[in-house]
């Protein structure tokens, strides 16, 4: 099972829109964004994603990736999203890959503002 690009996989959640999360989430993903969203769970990520517009561009600093396991990766980064009209979003963050029967899928996705 081939591994992914997962800073490509990373940036295309901030760009893309639901078809990316669908395909990379796992059943039981869980997010956690500053207030006033809070916890949020595939159903809740996934209707979030259908209405709001992604980011016009990402930046990805300070990025660390450690391989917990042979089958679990934690990403680490700072990341300012822009759009068009708006403040840049600058936020610390978490992801958490697993690799499973289904391939790798995002377990775990947390923001901290900057």
């Amino acid at each position: 099972m081939d591994e992914p690009d997962f800073w490509e996989v990373e940036r295309g959640f901030w760009l893309e829109g639901a078809p990316r999360f669908r395909a990379w989430m796992a059943k039981n993903c869980v997010m956690v964004f500053p207030p006033p969203v809070g916890i949020m769970t595939r159903d809740a990520i996934l209707d979030a994603v259908d209405h709001m517009p992604r980011w016009d561009d990402v930046t990805l600093s300070a990025t660390t990736l450690s391989r917990v396991a042979a089958d679990a990766v934690v990403l680490a980064y700072h990341a300012e999203g822009t759009r068009t009209g708006q403040a840049p979003y600058r936020v610390t963050c978490t992801s958490t890959y697993h690799r499973g029967p289904d391939g790798w899928r995002l377990i775990q996705h947390q923001h901290t503002l900057a």
